[in-house]
């Protein structure tokens, strides 16, 4: 790694996390100067004041420009989202003996001016008084009754944890005086639940009745790169304003004037940063950086402003207006460069064929690039039992190769120096490689050797992917060209709105629902239909009946929600900046959140294929194929997480299980699959398009399974649920291959927002050819047999177990959570047992 590269990345591993307010106060200003005004005016002018008054900063090693914030790492904070307000006023000195710091007049104002100001504006505000008027919301039922049902379902020590990780009741055998020391420090903890319980209540704001999930981000945006390396915005601009002539409604003229501010706002951004430049050139000695210093002037001055014409300003232009996009939209956005090898290649080949540039000034500028992206922080509230990474986890996912747009390979030899530049780096990239049946074979080699230094790489099948998006209306050529968004997502290369994350629900929790007969265990509410006392259900078939009755209302209810949900982005929140960059929103005249793209989707998110495949496999075998266990005896075992009836759990843990190869488990996890992508596609969005279903857990599967009760798979109350769509941890005993067959029996072309296939195998493998071709070859049979999706984490369990108990010497161990990477020092002791406890592949070959 070039040496300038290593200082920022060290810079970036080693800099404390700070909360910054500059973009939340500029926000604030200008919203309350603006009531009554146009939505675009007021996001419009909002970005323009941000980008006038923020803090800006060109540091010593750097050759690509652009800081969203006051601190090296701190997320731009949007207020008008309304996620963060809470938990700032719940949760802020949580966040500061976690480790964030914030200024006092940044303190001052957020809890002065920002946050009283939302109240009762923000589209979480605005989303619950939606909720509640359509009867979508179930709030924490803490009745006697429920609240006994709880304690028998979880136990104390769950339940106290859930609002104090780190500080649990622990029923196992210990000394007495640390008995008491920790009852004494968990009554104290109950002493202060009324500054707990306001934010439990606050977080469980995105529940939707049935315990479906809405959260307030319209997550997961792949950018308009390429008409911007294509237009520049002086061009968006021009667009817009010819587009004017032909305006048939105010709302129409009123976006599209939004759209010539932002055009002429982030030109007047990217001037600061050239006039900064000069500044500090006048200033610099080194004459080596007094030439950067100048150099980087003169880009900034022409881009993203006008067209790039070499590499150098097409990156700092793709990097300057992925920055900018960030700060316009807030954290916690999931937005998207998308296919960077193919969008930069055009100008590496010319520069390098003309002798413009070096080989070795590329990698300096990938591998910095490579650093930027990494430099994204979410502030994740540490309630319910976990701690998720908070640095790298805004993910901003690249995609490397596949097929062009006309179907041959599109591989570079840009391609090929990303990977050398992610190589070098070593930091939580989230990297998605397209993988066709025309990538060459050494491509393929180079992805899979990457595991020796680090856990990033996600590989996805071309034909699988390209299938799947045809089916939801893209055209060949569009579908050819998708990206990666989010975590495993395919997604339009800027012509989509295709909102990704967010949107959940979870299949046990259906389950549960059949049990208690619409109520859930954790909430404790009349949620769905009554549909009759599972003990008089005389076959599984009529079982399987009431399950996906109680699934499809959980579908309907979290379409509903995510709806109304919309509804506010589009009347209050439009984002014009990346939606001048997005095919079709200029031409409709129309903000992406109104359906201005030339595509619109919604993602719904299924959690816990492996838990409840091998749930129902249970109840299938022991309760109506073997009769070996009645209903009455499974129900009251999982009413009271299996106390006094270890005998039948342990029966039911060796019953059948999803990753096997073994029919009697995958057809039942096939069907439920379909069933729930037939459920989702059939809900239509208000903006146009549908709904699409996706397997995805966002390393959020423990947290998923902390509210979910014992299940009749043996897993026990509030132990986390399986990952996307993988099997349950340790369920694979056939090893890898039985492994992708149980898998490949799904048709991941109805996924038309993907799946996740997680697998563990030691880091020795990599040490032979034989173990690389073994990695290869696996991949190659999936894709194949028709997977959609596959990653590795190449660490040993000894070497993991280390980690957790020695960090200060793992501290750039990555691993790859779910769908993103992660620093596994930095991860809830939850989420790294959950990581430890994946089945290790280790003589499988």
């Amino acid at each position: 790694m070039h040496p300038k590269c290593q200082i920022q990345k060290e810079q970036l591993l080693s800099s404390p996390h700070w909360l910054c307010m500059e973009r939340a106060k500029c926000y604030t200003d200008i919203y309350r100067e603006t009531e009554g005004e146009a939505p675009p005016i007021r996001a419009a002018k909002a970005l323009t004041k941000t980008f006038e008054e923020m803090s800006l900063e060109i540091y010593p090693e750097e050759i690509l420009v652009g800081n969203k914030a006051s601190q090296y790492v701190a997320p731009p904070f949007a207020p008008e989202k309304g996620d963060f307000n809470y938990v700032f006023k719940y949760l802020l000195p949580r966040l500061e003996r976690f480790g964030y710091h914030i200024l006092p007049k940044h303190k001052r104002v957020l809890f002065k001016e920002i946050i009283p100001y939302w109240e009762g504006r923000s589209v979480r505000a605005l989303k619950v008084k939606k909720f509640k008027e359509n009867g979508l919301s179930s709030g924490l039922n803490l009745s006697i009754k429920e609240i006994f049902r709880k304690f028998r379902a979880f136990g104390l020590a769950h339940l106290i944890g859930l609002v104090n990780e780190d500080e649990q009741l622990d029923e196992s055998s210990e000394s007495t005086g640390k008995r008491i020391q920790r009852f004494s420090k968990n009554l104290s903890l109950l002493f202060n639940l009324s500054k707990i319980i306001p934010a439990l209540k606050g977080g469980a704001q995105d529940n939707v009745k049935g315990r479906g999930r809405c959260i307030d981000t319209q997550a997961h945006i792949v950018v308009g790169h390429k008409n911007v390396l294509k237009y520049g915005f002086k061009g968006i601009k021009e667009k817009a304003h010819k587009r004017l002539e032909s305006v048939k409604t105010e709302k129409e003229k009123d976006f599209l004037r939004s759209v010539e501010m932002v055009c002429d706002a982030i030109r007047e951004f990217s001037k600061r940063f050239s006039n900064l430049a000069r500044i500090k050139a006048k200033d610099e000695t080194n004459n080596e950086r007094k030439k950067e210093l100048l150099e980087l002037a003169e880009v900034c001055e022409k881009v993203p402003w006008n067209p790039p014409q070499s590499f150098y300003s097409a990156i700092q232009s793709l990097w300057f207006t992925q920055n900018a996009v960030l700060i316009s939209y807030g954290a916690g956005s999931g937005i998207t460069p998308g296919r960077v090898d193919q969008l930069l290649y055009p100008y590496y080949k010319k520069d390098i064929e003309e002798g413009k540039i070096t080989k070795d000034k590329v990698l300096r500028l990938l591998e910095e690039f490579i650093i930027k992206i990494n430099n994204n922080v979410v502030v994740w509230p540490n309630i319910a039992g976990v701690r998720l990474n908070h640095l790298g986890s805004d993910i901003e996912n690249i995609t490397i190769g596949g097929l062009s747009r006309n179907g041959d390979d599109a591989c570079n030899e840009l391609s090929y120096l990303f990977i050398e530049a992610i190589k070098n780096t070593k930091l939580a990239t989230s990297a998605s490689f397209r993988i066709s049946k025309k990538t060459p074979e050494d491509f393929l080699k180079k992805v899979v050797e990457l595991h020796k230094e680090t856990n990033g790489p996600a590989l996805f099948n071309d034909e699988i992917v390209i299938e799947a998006m045809m089916k939801d209306g893209y055209s060949l050529e569009d579908a050819r060209d998708y990206c990666l968004v989010g975590c495993v997502e395919p997604n339009g290369n800027g012509d989509t709105f295709g909102a990704t994350g967010g949107v959940k629900v979870y299949f046990p929790t259906a389950l549960d629902l059949v049990f208690n007969r619409g109520k859930t265990t954790f909430f404790g509410n009349q949620d769905t239909d009554d549909l009759g006392n599972p003990q008089d259900f005389l076959s599984f078939g009529e079982f399987m009946n009431a399950y996906y009755k109680q699934l499809e209302q959980l579908v309907l209810y979290v379409a509903e929600a995510n709806n109304l949900r919309d509804e506010i982005w589009a009347e209050r929140f439009p984002n014009p900046l990346i939606s001048c960059t997005i095919d079709g929103c200029i031409e409709n005249a129309k903000d992406m959140t109104a359906g201005g793209a030339k595509y619109n989707f919604v993602a719904i998110g299924g959690g816990g294929l492996g838990t409840i495949a091998d749930s129902l496999a249970a109840i299938k075998r022991f309760v109506y194929d073997e009769k070996s266990i009645k209903m009455k005896d499974l129900m009251l075992a999982l009413e009271c997480n299996f106390k006094s009836s270890e005998p039948l759990r342990q029966h039911i843990v060796n019953g059948p299980k999803f990753g096997n190869d073994d029919d009697y488990v995958d057809e039942i996890a096939v069907e439920l699959v379909d069933r729930f992508c037939e459920m989702t596609s059939s809900k239509k969005l208000k903006s146009g398009g549908h709904y699409k279903a996706s397997f995805i857990s966002y390393g959020l599967n423990i947290y998923e399974g902390a509210l979910e009760p014992a299940t009749p798979d043996g897993r026990r109350a509030g132990q986390p649920i399986s990952n996307s769509i993988s099997p349950t941890n340790g369920a694979e005993k056939k090893g890898p291959t039985a492994t992708i067959n149980s898998l490949a029996k799904i048709d991941h072309t109805k996924i038309g927002f993907g799946d996740s296939l997680n697998m563990r195998f030691p880091k020795y493998l990599l040490n032979s050819n034989k173990g690389v071709e073994s990695l290869e070859a696996l991949i190659q049979t999936y894709f194949e047999k028709g997977g959609f999706h596959i990653q590795f984490n190449t660490i040993g369990t000894e070497t993991l177990r280390d980690a957790k108990e020695h960090p200060e010497k793992y501290e750039d161990l990555i691993v790859r959570v779910s769908g993103y990477s992660a620093y596994f020092t930095r991860l809830g002791k939850e989420i790294q047992d959950d990581i430890i406890e994946r089945t290790e592949f280790g003589d499988s070959f």
